[in-house]
């Protein structure tokens, strides 16, 4: 049951990770020659703390 639930979660996290969003995020990060680490850290923190 859990195998399961973890094959469908997976397999819509790659289907939203594959989205337009997040796609201009990844091309944004790459751009950024300075400092791609940290703007992506500020990225993924911001979303996880907000509801």
């Amino acid at each position: 049951m859990l195998e399961g639930a973890l094959l469908v979660g997976g397999a819509f996290g790659m289907r939203h990770a594959f989205e337009a969003d997040h796609l201009a995020a990844v091309a944004t990060l790459v751009e950024d020659g300075e400092r791609p680490v940290s703007t992506g850290a500020a990225w993924g923190i911001g979303p996880s703390i907000l509801p």
